[in-house]
C-alpha cells in the first residue's frame, strides 16, 4: 500500500463489518474495529464511555489506550493521522467515512438490511458493545424509531433547505441529532458524511469540535447541504460567528430541536406502557427523545438496567467540563435543589460567584428566581454526584431552610443528609389538608402512622339525573400558567420542576344547572403529599368568584376538611360535580411535578327518568337554585 493517498478507508455498513482501503480489508484488531464504526455511528465520544462500552473489564480505560496506540501506528502508513494523544473526546480520523449504500456487485447471500452482517467481524467484543449494535441496527431499520416525533420537523427542513444551506441545529442536553440529519439526507436523497471530506454534494454533518479549516471548506462548500449541531448548552462558538459574518441569512438557518410534547410521546413512544409508568419517564426526560430511549431501552434489560442511564449522565458530564472547575462543582452543588433556588441558598452553597458563568453557558436561568434550566439535567447531575458530596450539601441546605423557618424543605434536605426529622411537630405546624396529605404520605411512604388529630367528615353528594343525550359545550374564558394544553374538552397538565405559579382554566356562565364529568387520568411526584411548596394540589374545582370547594390529593379516602371536599388522586378517576345554575366554574392545578390528563363533559339536569338518563352521585360546588 502506497504511503501517501488521498483515497477514504470505508467502514460498510451492509455486510462483513471491515475497514476497506481500495476495495480491500485492512487487517486490524477487532476491538479497533468496534471503535471506529462506534465513532462513525455516534460522532465524538469521551474516552470512559467508549472504554465502558468495548472492555467488560476492570482495566477498560488502559485498554482503550493501548488499542489506540496500535491503531494509531497501522492507520499512519495510510496517511491517516489518527487519536492525538490526548484527544478527548475521541473522534473518527479524517479520512475515515462509512459507506451507506450498499453494492450491486455484492453476492445473493449478503444481509437485506443495513448493519445485519456486522456481527461477521464484530462478534464476541462485549455485552454492552452488542446491545448498542442491536439498538443502532434497529434505528437504521426504523427511521422513524430513531427520529421519533421529528418526522413532521424533518419534512419542514427537507422542504425548507437549499443547495448550499448551513443548518445549525440546537439540541436539547444528552439529544443525539444525528439519527435526525441521517433521516434528513435520506429525504433529501443525499449521502451522508461526518465530517467535511468526501464527495461534494451530500450532507455533511459536523459536531464539536471543530477541524480547523472548518470555515473556510464551509464557506467554500456550493454543493449539498451541510449541518452543524451543538449543544444546548456553551455560548456560540467562533465557528458560528464567523459564518454569520461570512454567510448570507438565506445561507444559514437555525433550528432548536424542541422536546417531544407529552402527546406526541404518549401516543408514540409511551404507547405501549402503563399511564404512570411513561408520566414517570416523561418527567423524568422532559420529553428528550435520546433520553427516553434511553430509559426504555433499560426498562427491557434488566441485567444492564444501569447502562443507558449512565450514557446520558456521561453526555451531561462530558458537556460540563467546558465550565470552570469551580463553576462545575457549584452546579454541582446547586442540583440537590428542586425547582427554585433562593438567593440564601445560593449563598450558603458558595455558588454565587459563578452564577453569571452558568447563566451564560445555559445551565441557570432566571426568571422569578434562580433555577437550572432543565429538571432533567438537574436529576442527572444529582445522581452523578458521590455520596459524601451530596450528604454535607443537603445537610449545608437544611441548616438553610431550618433558619428562616421552612419545615418542609428543611425535611427534605435532613432526609438527604441521613437525618431524622420529626415528623410530629410538622404535622403539627401544617394546616389542615396539607396535614391530610402528609399523614397519608408518611403512612405510604415511610410506613408511620402518627396519631391523627384532624376531624375529618364524609363528603356531601346530591343524587342527581342528567340527560346523556344533551351535552351542552364546555366553553373556555380565560387560561393562564404554564404547563397547560386544551382541546375538544381535553386538558392537559404537565408541569415539573416546582413551577411556582398555578395553571389552570376559567368557563363560561351555564344558563341552567348542570352536572359535569370530570374523568381523567393522573401522575404526581410530590413529596410530603402536597410537595416541597406544601402548596402543590393537583386538581381544584370551584366556582368562580369563590374559593375552591373540591380538591383532589393523594390521599387514602374521599374527606371534608371544613366546607372543602378532598377526593383521592387516582391513576384513573371519575367524578361527577354539580354546578348550579347562573354560575361558571374553574379548574385550577399546583402541580409542581406530575401529569393529568383530563377531560370535561356537561349535562343538563333533568327531573324526570327516561331512556337516556342517567342517575349519578355528584359533589356539589354550590348549593341547589
Amino acid at each position: 500500500m502506497n504511503n501517501q493517498t488521498n483515497q477514504i478507508l470505508k467502514l460498510p455498513l451492509w455486510g462483513t463489518a471491515q475497514l476497506e482501503f481500495e476495495n480491500q480489508a485492512v487487517p486490524i484488531r477487532k476491538k479497533s474495529l468496534a471503535i471506529l464504526y462506534y465513532l462513525a455511528l455516534e460522532g465524538a465520544t469521551n474516552r470512559d464511555t467508549l472504554a465502558d462500552l468495548v472492555w467488560d473489564r476492570l482495566d477498560a480505560t488502559s485498554n482503550l489506550r493501548v488499542e489506540l496506540h496500535d491503531l494509531r501506528l497501522k492507520l499512519q502508513p495510510l496517511g491517516v493521522q489518527a487519536f492525538p494523544r490526548g484527544q478527548n473526546p475521541l473522534r473518527l480520523p479524517d479520512g475515515i467515512m462509512l459507506e451507506p449504500t450498499k453494492r450491486n456487485t455484492e453476492s445473493r447471500n449478503v444481509s437485506v438490511q443495513p448493519m445485519d452482517g456486522l456481527e461477521r467481524g464484530l462478534d464476541q467484543i462485549s455485552t454492552a458493545f452488542e446491545q448498542w449494535l442491536a439498538a443502532r441496527r434497529r434505528s437504521l431499520i426504523d427511521p422513524v424509531q430513531a427520529t421519533w416525533g421529528r418526522e413532521k420537523l424533518i419534512t419542514s427542513l427537507a422542504a425548507q433547505v437549499q443547495n448550499a444551506s448551513v443548518l445549525v441545529l440546537r439540541g436539547l442536553p444528552g439529544f443525539d441529532t444525528t439519527n435526525v440529519v441521517r433521516e434528513l439526507a435520506r429525504s433529501l436523497n443525499l449521502s451522508f458524511v461526518e465530517g467535511l471530506t468526501g464527495p461534494a454534494k451530500s450532507l455533511k454533518f459536523l459536531k464539536q469540535p471543530f477541524a480547523q479549516n472548518a470555515l473556510e471548506n464551509i464557506v467554500e462548500h456550493v454543493e449539498g447541504l451541510v449541518v452543524v449541531s451543538l449543544s444546548t448548552f456553551g455560548e456560540l462558538p467562533r465557528l458560528i460567528l464567523e459564518l454569520e459574518e461570512r454567510l448570507s441569512d438565506s445561507r444559514l438557518i437555525y433550528v432548536d430541536l424542541k422536546p417531544l410534547s407529552w402527546a406526541d410521546a404518549r401516543s408514540g413512544p409511551l404507547a405501549q406502557i402503563s399511564f404512570s409508568q411513561a408520566a414517570q419517564y416523561y418527567l423524568e426526560t422532559q420529553g428528550n427523545p435520546t433520553h427516553l430511549q434511553y430509559l426504555l431501552a433499560g426498562s427491557q434489560n434488566k441485567v444492564h438496567r444501569h447502562q443507558p442511564y449512565s450514557k446520558i449522565a456521561s453526555k451531561i458530564q462530558l458537556e460540563a467540563r467546558d465550565l470552570g472547575h469551580e463553576a462545575r462543582l457549584a452546579l454541582e452543588r446547586l442540583s440537590i435543589q428542586p425547582g427554585s433556588i433562593p438567593d440564601g441558598l445560593i449563598q450558603a452553597l458558595v455558588a454565587e460567584p459563578y452564577l453569571d458563568e452558568l447563566e451564560r453557558s445555559g445551565w441557570l436561568r432566571f426568571s422569578d428566581a434562580w433555577y437550572i434550566s432543565y429538571e432533567s439535567v438537574r436529576r442527572l447531575i444529582y445522581t452523578s454526584n458521590k455520596p459524601g458530596f451530596r450528604v454535607r450539601t443537603h445537610q449545608l441546605a437544611a441548616r438553610y431552610f431550618e433558619s428562616i423557618n421552612e419545615p418542609l424543605q428543611a425535611a427534605f434536605h435532613r432526609s438527604g443528609a441521613l437525618e431524622p426529622s420529626d415528623w410530629e411537630e410538622l404535622l403539627e405546624f401544617s394546616d389542615p389538608i396539607q396535614r391530610l396529605a402528609l399523614e397519608y404520605w408518611l403512612s405510604k411512604e415511610l410506613h408511620r402512622n402518627l396519631r391523627n388529630t384532624l376531624n375529618v367528615k364524609t363528603p356531601k353528594t346530591l343524587q342527581k339525573s342528567v340527560d346523556l343525550k344533551r351535552e351542552l359545550p364546555v366553553l373556555e374564558n380565560d387560561r393562564f400558567g404554564t404547563g397547560l394544553e386544551f382541546e375538544d374538552s381535553a386538558m392537559r397538565f404537565v408541569r415539573a420542576s416546582m413551577q411556582p405559579d398555578p395553571a389552570g382554566m376559567e368557563f363560561h356562565f351555564f344558563d341552567q344547572a348542570v352536572v359535569i364529568c370530570a374523568r381523567g387520568q393522573a401522575f404526581s411526584e410530590h413529596l410530603f403529599g402536597m410537595g416541597l411548596t406544601g402548596q402543590a394540589v393537583p386538581l381544584e374545582f370551584g366556582l368562580l368568584g369563590g374559593r375552591p370547594r373540591l380538591i383532589l390529593l393523594d390521599i387514602g379516602a374521599p374527606s371534608m376538611v371544613g366546607d372543602i371536599t378532598v377526593l383521592p388522586l387516582e391513576e384513573h378517576f371519575e367524578h361527577w360535580i354539580y354546578i348550579p345554575s347562573g354560575t361558571g366554574f374553574y379548574v385550577h392545578s399546583r402541580l409542581e411535578n406530575g401529569i393529568v390528563d383530563l377531560e370535561l363533559h356537561a349535562y343538563t339536569v333533568i327531573e324526570n327518568h327516561s331512556p337516556d338518563s342517567l342517575e349519578v352521585e355528584c359533589y356539589p360546588l354550590g348549593s341547589e337554585d
